[in-house]
């Protein structure tokens, strides 16, 4: 399975919205959807129904919700794991709302790398929903 697949799809369950998805991902909604049927081919199921305003999961798509959930868990578990056994830097997860990356996160990345560069980051930029998740995840710190 490919996790952008999975993230497009659990993005897709929150918003219900293959034009919010596009909008957030940074990608063509034609994209979005290719991934989503993917997704539907692979699993030999239908995860979404088609609505005049926008899409509803179906049952099969409710089943598979948490075992996409677990599967990002799991993938950004592994990522920071890798990142710290590669380093002997001490991580540290960070998560900015999509709207302050700009504002803050360069120069205080700057900041970070010449006052504490015995610090690794793993800095998430999302929307608060999506921070909020990762937090309780044990993704972010």
């Amino acid at each position: 399975m490919n996790i952008d697949a999975i993230n497009t799809f659990l993005l897709l369950s929150e918003t219900g919205n293959f034009s919010r998805v596009a909008e957030r991902s940074n990608l063509t909604q034609s994209t979005v959807s290719s991934r989503i049927k993917v997704l539907e081919d692979t699993l030999n199921v239908k995860l979404f129904e088609r609505t005049s305003s926008g899409v509803l999961l179906t049952d099969a798509g409710k089943k598979f919700y948490k075992y996409a959930a677990s599967m990002r868990q799991t993938w950004q578990q592994g990522r920071q794991e890798m990142a710290r056994s590669s380093s002997p830097k001490q991580t540290i997860g960070v998560g900015l709302h999509m709207t302050m990356w700009r504002r803050f996160m360069p120069d205080w990345l700057v900041w970070m790398q010449e006052h504490h560069p015995h610090f690794a980051l793993q800095v998430e930029a999302d929307y608060s929903e999506r921070l909020v998740d990762y937090v309780s995840q044990g993704v972010l710190d």
